[in-house]
């Protein structure tokens, strides 16, 4: 399951037995999956994907052989971009693979049912990984929400925890961080981003706070981290689940931190423990949320994080395609601040 690796060889056919004796059934058929990222992997996020493909039984060698080939968009995704498009492309055309796996946001997704619903002939299963499954309001989320090739997925339900997280913060702020003193950053380019603030203000918090990366992804943090050091300054503020600025990860949490970027050192509650995983330590100010979901641990077998999740629905697909079932239905799961719950 290495990112580079060729395809599987063909299975040869089975070699007829001696007189009398029965010919050999032909081996299943080895199974391949396109993997799309929206930024570039995370090692955690990769085996704990791959183990609960082992769980289920599909391993690179083995009665359910399976490969996967790797692609990242690094962070080029938005209106101004067709990468993931491409990718996904290149990963049907090229690779020849049996399914999708849409990871690293609601863009992806978007992305992948773009693409599959302009092909022909090739249409592919697909599962996904997203913050927030899109309803039928969502115009730029509709690609996905009316797919005829999803499969299923892992919805994080990221919007729903964000008031979770700003509880929590006035909670360790010792009452410091209050409705109208807390701030929220998101980025423009994710179709997830209306729903986010929408959300967000109609819980009665100040407009003025809500901070947006606008333009090209990696040419805009300072430009973000100018805006928010110019202030007034909020006491608090709650992280988007935007892959692209989980990506970036510690050097977000620095460049908040830093004078001569956010100069911010009020609180802060970001959505993944990936944000504080930096040396030097972060600031006591800066907290991971209790409420979201973990994208994964360095423990590959826990089966709360979110990639794990992913990778169940990944194996359930191939469970089917290996049955040559028609209609492949995995179904959704999705996170309620404390646990999946089965869609």
């Amino acid at each position: 399951m290495k990112k580079s690796r060729k395809a599987i060889h063909k299975v040869k056919k089975a070699a007829s037995g001696k007189s009398g004796r029965k010919a050999k059934k032909p081996a299943a058929k080895a199974m391949k999956i396109g993997f799309v990222l929206s930024t570039r992997d995370h090692p955690h996020h990769v085996l704990a994907f791959v183990q609960a493909l082992r769980d289920k039984g599909w391993e690179p060698k083995g009665r359910n052989k399976v490969s996967i080939v790797w692609a990242s968009a690094h962070g080029k995704y938005g209106s101004a971009h067709d990468a993931i498009e491409n990718l996904a492309n290149k990963h049907i055309r090229h690779h020849k693979v049996d399914m999708i796996v849409a990871a690293g946001g609601l863009m992806t997704a978007i992305g992948v049912a773009k693409l599959l619903d302009k092909l022909a002939p090739a249409k592919l299963p697909f599962v996904y990984l997203i913050g927030r499954s899109p309803g039928a309001s969502d115009h730029d989320a509709a690609a996905l929400f009316h797919s005829r090739y999803k499969a299923g997925g892992v919805d994080q339900n990221m919007p729903a925890q964000y008031e979770k997280s700003y509880q929590q913060l006035k909670s360790a702020s010792a009452g410091a961080v209050t409705a109208d003193n807390v701030g929220l950053i998101v980025n423009g380019n994710n179709a997830i981003s209306k729903p986010e603030v929408d959300l967000w203000l109609a819980n009665g918090h100040d407009a003025r706070f809500v901070y947006r990366v606008e333009g090209e992804n990696e040419k805009q943090l300072s430009a973000l981290f100018q805006k928010i050091r110019s202030g007034p300054q909020p006491a608090g503020i709650v992280v988007s689940c935007d892959p692209y600025l989980r990506s970036v990860g510690p050097e977000f949490d620095t460049g908040l931190r830093d004078p001569n970027g956010g100069n911010f050192s009020g609180w802060v509650c970001y959505p993944f423990h990936e944000y504080l995983d930096h040396d030097p330590a972060p600031s006591t100010k800066s907290i991971k949320s209790d409420h979201t979901p973990h994208l994964a641990t360095n423990d590959p077998t826990y089966k709360k994080s979110a990639y794990y999740q992913l990778g169940i629905k990944a194996a359930r697909v191939l469970d089917a395609l290996k049955k040559q079932k028609k209609k492949l239905n995995v179904g959704t799961a999705t996170w309620n601040g404390s646990r999946w719950v089965a869609a």
